[in-house]
């Protein structure tokens, strides 16, 4: 098979005649390495809606996290109740961290506390006033809208676990992107 050229590319668009056998090559034009077409580097899909719905799931996990601790701090309360809130906070935040790099069930585990606290938020309870009031009259005394600000934090934690769910499509393109690019090193080192 003495003889034999294949074509090598590089990123930025020059191509280049090899023999067989040679993997990479000097570009002539910008020097970069120069490989077969399969082994080109594929840019990595848009994710934007997958970054904003694990960033706006993350915050309002610390801040559940947030409001848990100062509560059994406050109130000397370590029940069970106000451990598990502990425990979602501190899931929300690293399933958020899951969930951007492309693992759908920890979106979906995202989207499902989201949800959880919309419906708490939203349902007008007063135990959820009172459990937001302690840290916010605490930091703010002139602060007195503590229903409204509730209120507002059910509706972006509704918006969160529908751009939680939105985001899936994203997430999967990402996670497979990944994966073939972690097929390609594996191909490339033999």
């Amino acid at each position: 098979m003495a003889g034999a050229e294949q074509i090598l590319h590089c990123v930025c668009g020059a191509t280049r005649p090899a023999p067989v056998g040679m993997r990479t090559l000097s570009c002539p034009s910008c020097g970069r390495a120069m490989t077969p077409p399969a082994d080109l580097p594929t840019p990595a899909p848009k994710r934007w809606l997958l970054a904003a719905a694990t960033l706006v799931s993350q915050l309002l996990a610390i801040g559940l996290f947030t409001l848990a601790l100062l509560w059994m701090i406050r109130h000397g309360d370590r029940s069970y109740l106000m451990v598990g809130f502990l425990v979602a906070g501190a899931s929300g935040v690293f399933a958020g961290g899951s969930a951007h790099r492309g693992w759908t069930g920890a979106l979906v585990g995202c989207a499902v506390l989201d949800l959880a606290l919309s419906i708490a938020c939203l349902s007008g309870a007063e135990h959820v006033k009172r459990f937001v009031a302690v840290p916010v009259v605490k930091l703010a005394p002139a602060f007195t809208r503590v229903d409204l600000a509730v209120a507002i934090t059910g509706v972006v934690a509704a918006v969160a676990a529908t751009a939680c769910l939105l985001a899936i499509p994203q997430a999967r393109r990402f996670a497979a992107w990944h994966d073939q690019r972690i097929e390609q090193a594996a191909r490339r080192r033999g």
